[in-house]
């Protein structure tokens, strides 16, 4: 497991900051760096159940309750345009040094492929594959993926990632590669319904799938979630070109190129999953 979430303590931005605060002036530029600092060390705690990183808002308009010091509450403080000191290179060293300590988070857009990483390399560590089936989400509150991963919808980015909906740089994919990304999407997509057909056919004794079936969750777990039915009546149609071999894969377990819907099939139930965010997906899986 890389170190890359074993984040240092919040001792060392406590120590910069009683410094900070007894130097470099008061003008208008100190008073909201020192605020925001103060704001950053409040929001740091508060985040801590759920976080490992310090996440601050465009605009944070401070609440009039406790844990917040009193001066600063009911003002309200750009983020935003810390970020942009930050960015254009005027911040002093002292203040870069606080707010790194605090785990602050300077760029959203670079933050969500760290989270990324992260829950990628997790991953490989506990199933020691990159094979992330379409639906699978980081469960919540386990202990054995970091924090900031806790609900990440992991396969559909996966997906995004590899058709370019989600851009990557440069940099990010020689990340990616190092862990063993597996960029080829048709390739991918091949190899998880393979598995999930030969499950298939080892449960039901036949390989004449139901158009609306999905591989439910107690079967292999990088079959979980696979359109199999889809999969298996677009080879039919035509849609995949298939090589030699591929046809070979098919037909070794006895492939069904015309189908057959008169073939009494597996009794169809329908499930509603429900994820960390707003997504809910039916469809239909056999008992």
């Amino acid at each position: 497991m890389s170190l890359l979430w074993r984040l240092a303590p919040m001792a060392s931005a406590r120590g910069v900051a009683r410094k900070l605060a007894t130097s470099h002036g008061s003008s208008t530029n100190e008073m909201f760096l020192k605020n925001m600092l103060t704001v950053t060390q409040v929001t740091r705690s508060l985040q801590a159940h759920r976080s490992d990183f310090t996440y601050l808002s465009t605009t944070v308009n401070v609440p009039h309750e406790a844990p917040w010091p009193m001066h600063l509450r009911g003002q309200s403080f750009n983020g935003n345009y810390l970020r942009q000191l930050h960015r254009r290179k005027l911040l002093l060293a002292e203040y870069v040094q606080a707010f790194d300590a605090l785990q602050f988070v300077w760029c959203t857009r670079s933050h969500k492929w760290t989270v990324r990483l992260l829950a990628l390399e997790t991953y490989r560590t506990l199933y020691g594959d990159l094979r992330v089936p379409h639906l699978f989400v980081v469960p919540d509150l386990d202990p054995a993926w970091p924090k900031d991963t806790w609900g990440l919808q992991l396969g559909y980015h996966v997906s995004n990632i590899r058709t370019g909906r989600i851009k990557c740089p440069d940099e990010t994919r020689a990340k990616l590669d190092a862990l063993g990304f597996v960029w080829d999407m048709f390739h991918a997509m091949w190899e998880t319904n393979m598995l999930a057909l030969q499950e298939y056919a080892r449960r039901y004794g036949h390989v004449n799938v139901p158009q609306v079936f999905v591989a439910p969750d107690d079967w292999p777990r990088e079959t979980r979630g696979a359109l199999l039915g889809v999969w298996v009546n677009n080879i039919r149609n035509g849609v995949d070109a298939l090589t030699p071999e591929k046809i070979t894969q098919l037909n070794q377990i006895g492939f069904s190129w015309k189908g057959n819907n008169r073939r009494k099939e597996p009794p169809l139930k329908v499930t509603t999953r429900h994820y960390p965010t707003t997504t809910t997906e039916r469809y239909a899986t056999a008992t």
